[in-house]
């Protein structure tokens, strides 16, 4: 049996077997979905279902972006997707029971959220890693169950094999060890083996010496290697990632849904105008009733005298003044009829055509572009200019097509069609503004440098001049969210012109023969290319060691 290769992101995990040739067999969301059993029992007594085998999370519904067989039956649709084609039953009862444990999966809950709908089971999505550290073990290892044997082309129970882990930059020793602990206790793994993302990267990437700039899900780890040794000294975390991007593009797309009125905003603001009006004929209202309120008080404050005010004497001796009401106005002056209509022959003139309809835009936009629409904008649509002066000239609405990236030849507004039919358009403005959060944090309200700032003062912290040289010339950016079309050569413009004239600054690419995403799943890859040199020459920690020690064998034989 091959080993089997982990990688734990924030936004994703990428698992399968060992294989530098291929992607990986399963992406999922790195989320789980925390459900109310008694929320799906309709008609039992509100104790909810009881847990059972068939509808057992840990059973295979699902396999994320798994190998995408077609299982027989109604509904099972390909690979490729959330849920892999894989049967599901999506009934309230079944999908409680499912959650026995309290969690499903996000994509087997993507599904199931389609039929009966999430909110109907009281569901919460729960995200196990914040910013690259695990924060909630138990739901993560529901993910790990889930991964591991959900799916019949990996582990069964009591055939465990070897695993190799790409844990993230900066992960503590306690954690590691927690890790260890539960890979070994809890899912029996015959051997361990556990190494930073950034020097995976590098070794997809074909070098051993470089400096891996990981744009993630949840923040950028910038990591100089040097003969495949982390320099833990130099290495730096950037707390942005592709989160911060996908929050960024749904408030700009919301400001620019709320400044331009769509279709059926005129009703709209009379809606507005109406119940500003009701406000302030509530305000007279309140007035009103106060005034009521005190006549009322006054009558019932006491049995004596009324006044002519209509007021009640209620305490003795102190008599209330009358109030004097203004004379009636005088009756408007009688106007002469209006005089008999002329008779003016009609005269038909054709009407001109209608004018065309507009284009089918949601009237309550700021609703529909949620943070699930934003990161989908966002992967599509992103994009970054050559230089800060371009970006300026796009936010001034000039033409800038010229000192752009050659991604933008093309028009910068582009139309996106919603799953609901709706239309929407993403302007330049949002498409470039995404993209440059990365060079110019300022725009996320952080106060810091941008990226290239932080690589080159990285580098610079690595040893002699000759490691730097070496380093500098291999800069592999990896990651999401490196993904985005012009971030490459913008970042290898700019941190040219910070380094020194007698070095020259490269990005390494991926080899020819590499598969097409090596950059997204670099960390992948070159785990795969690792787990075939580790685990043949007894480098890993097998369970005997780990019986021996306990979990701090990780700290001597994974460093």
């Amino acid at each position: 049996m091959e080993p089997f290769v982990l990688d734990n992101g924030s936004g994703f995990i990428k698992a399968g077997f060992a294989n530098p040739d291929s992607e990986p067999h399963m992406v999922i969301r790195t989320a789980v979905c925390s459900i109310d059993a008694g929320n799906g029992d309709d008609e039992g007594d509100g104790d909810g279902v009881p847990m059972s085998e068939e509808f057992d999370l840990r059973s295979p519904v699902g396999a994320g972006r798994a190998s995408g067989e077609k299982k027989s039956g109604g509904g099972g649709g390909g690979g490729g997707g959330a849920a892999g084609g894989a049967l599901l039953d999506t009934s309230a009862a079944a999908l409680a029971a499912a959650a026995g444990n309290g969690h499903l999966t996000a994509d087997v809950a993507a599904v199931a959220g389609g039929a009966v709908g999430l909110s109907s089971l009281g569901s919460s999505v729960i995200y196990p890693i914040e910013r690259g550290i695990i924060k909630n073990w138990e739901a993560m290892e529901d993910l790990w169950h889930h991964i591991f044997y959900s799916n019949k082309q990996f582990w069964e129970v009591g055939q465990e094999g070897q695993l190799l882990i790409a844990e993230p930059l900066f992960t503590p020793k306690a954690a590691r060890e927690k890790m260890a602990q539960v890979m070994f206790e809890t899912f029996n793994v015959l051997g361990l083996y556990s190494v930073e993302q950034a020097i995976l990267s590098l070794y997809a990437m074909g070098r051993i010496s470089g400096c891996a700039v990981d744009i993630g899900h949840g923040v950028i780890d910038i990591a100089p290697v040097w003969e495949g040794a982390m320099q833990h000294a130099a290495a730096k975390r950037v707390k942005i990632g592709g989160q911060d991007l996908t929050e960024l593009m749904a408030r700009l797309m919301m400001n620019s849904r709320s400044l331009s009125s769509p279709s059926g905003s005129p009703s709209k603001a009379k809606n507005v105008n109406t119940s500003a009006a009701m406000e302030d004929g509530g305000g007279g209202g309140g007035k009103h009733e106060s005034s009521g309120d005190g006549g009322a008080g006054a009558s019932h404050g006491g049995r004596g005298n009324v006044s002519p005010g209509g007021g009640g004497s209620g305490n003795r001796g102190h008599q209330s003044t009358p109030t004097l009401s203004p004379p009636p106005p005088p009756p408007p002056p009688l106007l002469p009829p209006p005089p008999a209509p002329l008779s003016v022959p009609m005269i038909t003139l054709p009407l001109p055509p209608p004018p065309p309809p507009p284009p089918t835009l949601s009237p309550s936009l700021a609703v529909v572009i949620n943070t699930d629409i934003a990161e989908v904008l966002k992967e599509r649509y992103a994009l970054v200019a050559d230089d800060a002066i371009a970006y300026r000239k796009v936010l001034s609405g000039q033409d800038a097509t010229s000192s752009l990236s050659p991604s933008s030849s093309s028009s910068s507004l582009v139309q996106h069609t919603l799953p609901d039919g709706q239309v929407i358009s993403v302007s330049g403005r949002e498409r470039y503004t995404a993209g440059e959060a990365i060079f110019e944090p300022s725009i996320l309200g952080i106060n810091d440098c941008g990226i290239v700032d932080h690589v080159y003062r990285s580098i610079t912290l690595c040893g002699p001049s000759e490691n730097q040289r070496q380093i500098l010339e291999n800069i592999v950016l990896c990651g999401g969210g490196s993904v985005i079309p012009g971030l490459d050569s913008r970042f290898l413009r700019e941190i040219s012109v910070l380094a020194p004239p007698s070095m020259r600054p490269a990005v390494v690419k991926p080899p020819d023969y590499m598969p097409e995403n090596t950059v997204k799943y670099s960390a992948w890859i070159g785990g795969s290319i690792l787990a075939k040199n580790v685990f043949p020459q007894n480098q890993h920690i097998t369970k005997a060691e780990y019986d021996e020690i306990g979990p701090t064998v990780i700290q001597r034989k994974c460093f």
